[in-house]
């Protein structure tokens, strides 16, 4: 699968064909993007020649990426859809006295406020008192002795996220929905595929997949000058409707504990915040891959998505609350795939993750993206062959049995570019729909990393002190998958859900297709109660547990 270019220009299929290409990735043209008639016609002639042609088309769902913008629109139809993240603002004192605080620059509103008694240098959570809110101001009385005020603010998020730092390259207007809204989400389906539906009919037979490029909560900082948020604030993604669905999956107010999302490394403070992204993920998954892939389903098409930076837990938390269940709704999991300086360190097996989502969902098809630009000295648009079928080896290897890029194809010989496109295409022939025999699953440690995420100011490159435990910890599972892969032992992660779910048959713990027989506990701090019954049975039925680095130390049960 090739990119087209952002230009609209009529693809050169004859070419195209000639050089062993078996589709295109289709972007609108960025001039007009959904809103011209020369826009759409451009989409339209292009998807006729390909078809033609005998062409797989994969539409990309945005001007560029992220996606979820529509270019754009969604703000511009709305901006109450705009991204806005929730602030922690404080300040401390002692005796009962009256309390004031203003609302800081750049902020929009206050939302909620709660003055609690200090103990030992820590608020005592448990012990909130509520003050009064205004849109500008907090106000109340304080109790005696040390006290300490958490007040919480919404501030639009349009500066230095990943929307805009894309905004000049693609000329849209780099203003991101929230993806947590509804409403915002339900904007941007309509805005965009909606619009194919009811501009060119019957979709079946005319555009294969939908393709949704990073996607994502957007609250990192994502300038490198400055290296962090010039107030030093940290964002945590929100919305109106998010402490209603809180207490409803978790049966208690995450109100008054608002600050254990930001600071605290207590059992209690770790348990909130993996409440707060399960909640955040599972609203995550429904209002965008789930709403994609149930339209997708019902234009008797594909929906693939590519998350952003997979390769790290602590993106997963903040980027998707938990990427499993971002991803499981999507037809086709999709990811980059870096192609780094040769001898440099990286995770090859990172499209484990998505492939083994789908092992799990019965999928037939895991795409990957070769990307020659990122995590690279200097990039590479014309790599060699030798080079382009390594990292294409390393991917199959790790599930992968659809690839897109965006090479420059035209700059090689028609002849050699096909020998590399049907060197691809014969592996991912014989892997497409296939299901590997993984007899050991490793448990994919979300709620761990859920429980130890706080957010900082700093561009997220940075050698950031609260994620170094995080960063550790991602090394160990490195690690594991790179032990078992060298010991030709195959593996697939497995999300706690999974095996929550699973049942017992002859000693096997059998989820979906797979009957395991082993299951690998790499760096588990948090393990959920469901979890820990079921891989004791399994273990009782002579299943085996091995354990990586540590022992898991709490669960994550509701207070209910």
């Amino acid at each position: 699968m090739q990119f087209s270019g952002h230009d609209g220009a009529a693809l050169p299929v004859s070419q195209m064909t000639n050089a062993g290409i078996g589709g295109v990735q289709l972007y609108m043209q960025t001039n007009g993007y959904l809103q011209t008639a020369q826009a759409w016609a451009n989409v339209s002639n292009n998807i006729t020649a390909l078809k033609a042609a005998g062409m797989q088309v994969w539409m990309t769902d945005e001007n560029g990426y992220p996606s979820g913008m529509a270019g754009g629109r969604v703000v511009e139809a709305n901006p109450a859809h705009e991204s806005r993240c929730l602030i922690q603002v404080s300040t401390n004192g002692t005796n009962a006295t009256l309390i004031s605080m203003s609302l800081p620059a750049g902020a929009e509103k206050f939302v909620h406020a709660y003055v609690y008694p200090v103990s030992g240098g820590q608020p005592v959570l448990g012990s909130a008192q509520t003050l009064t809110v205004q849109t500008n101001l907090v106000t109340g009385t304080a109790m005696s002795g040390s006290w300490t005020v958490r007040a919480f603010a919404l501030r639009v998020n349009n500066q230095s996220n990943q929307a805009t730092s894309t905004a000049s390259g693609f000329g849209h207007n780099g203003t991101y929905p929230n993806l947590l809204d509804t409403a915002a989400a339900d904007s941007f389906v309509t805005l965009t595929h909606e619009q194919y539906a009811q501009r060119f009919g019957s979709l079946q037979g005319k555009i294969d997949a939908f393709y949704a490029n990073e996607p994502n909560l957007m609250t990192l900082w994502w300038s490198v000058n400055p290296k962090a948020r010039p107030d030093g604030v940290s964002f945590l993604p929100w919305s109106t409707n998010l402490p209603a669905r809180f207490q409803q999956d978790h049966g208690y107010s995450l109100l008054p504990w608002l600050p254990a999302l930001y600071e605290g490394t207590d059992v209690t403070s770790k348990r909130v915040r993996r409440h707060f992204y399960k909640t955040v993920g599972n609203m995550l998954s429904e209002n965008f891959s789930q709403r994609i892939g149930n339209w997708a389903n019902s234009q008797v098409i594909r929906a693939a998505g590519h998350p952003l930076q997979e390769e790290d837990l602590y993106y997963h938390v903040i980027h998707s609350g938990d990427l499993f269940r971002f991803v499981e709704p999507l037809q086709i999991p999709a990811c980059d795939l870096p192609m780094p300086d040769r001898g440099a360190d990286w995770n090859y097996w990172m499209p484990k993750f998505l492939s083994s989502i789908g092992q799990f969902k019965n999928r037939t098809t895991v795409a990957g993206l070769l990307d020659p630009l990122i995590y690279r000295t200097i990039g590479q648009l014309t790599p060699l062959p030798d080079h382009f079928r390594r990292i294409v080896n390393m991917a199959v290897f790790s599930g992968v049995n659809q690839f897109q890029t965006y090479l420059y194809w035209d700059q090689y010989p028609a002849a050699l570019y096909r020998g590399m496109n049907e060197y691809v295409g014969r592996l991912s022939q014989i892997l497409r729909g296939a299901q590997n025999a993984a007899t050991i699953g490793i448990y994919y440690p979300i709620e761990t990393f859920q429980a130890n995420f706080r957010p900082v100011p700093e561009f997220w490159g940075e050698p950031i002190v609260p994620w170094h435990d995080m960063r550790t910890w991602m090394n160990d599972l490195n690690d594991t998958a790179m032990y078992l892969a060298r010991a030709g032992m195959d593996f697939n992660w497995l999300h706690g859900d999974w095996i929550r779910d699973a049942t017992l048959e002859g000693g096997r713990l059998v989820i979906g297709s797979h009957r395991y027989s082993a299951i690998v506990l790499p760096r588990i701090q948090v393990l959920p109660l469901a979890v820990a019954t079921k891989l004791e049975q399994f273990e009782q039925a002579g299943g085996k547990i091995v354990l990586v680095g540590s022992r898991p130390t709490m669960g994550d049960a509701d207070r209910k």
